[in-house]
């Protein structure tokens, strides 16, 4: 075996790993962000109005809120 095929291999061995704690990272803070728009959600909105939302308005307020971050942040969107 070559001196570069090894190294290709340790490379792409690397590169597995970068990507896993990259989408690790990405979830953790999709995650985070999440929790933080529900808490919010929860503060604005008193228990008796929210009786009254459907079984998913929550839920929609919180996608609608992490994508309007997206947007701020500038982050591309993809399918938007």
């Amino acid at each position: 075996m070559t001196n570069l095929e090894e190294e290709n291999k340790v490379l792409k061995r690397k590169l597995k790993h970068a990507k896993q704690w990259m989408k690790k990272e990405i979830l953790d803070k999709e995650n985070s962000i999440e929790s933080q728009i529900e808490e919010n959600i929860y503060k604005f909105f008193p228990p008796e109005v929210l009786s009254y939302f459907p079984a998913t308005g929550v839920e929609n307020i919180v996608s609608s809120e992490i994508i309007y971050r997206h947007i701020i942040d500038g982050e591309n969107l993809d399918g938007m």
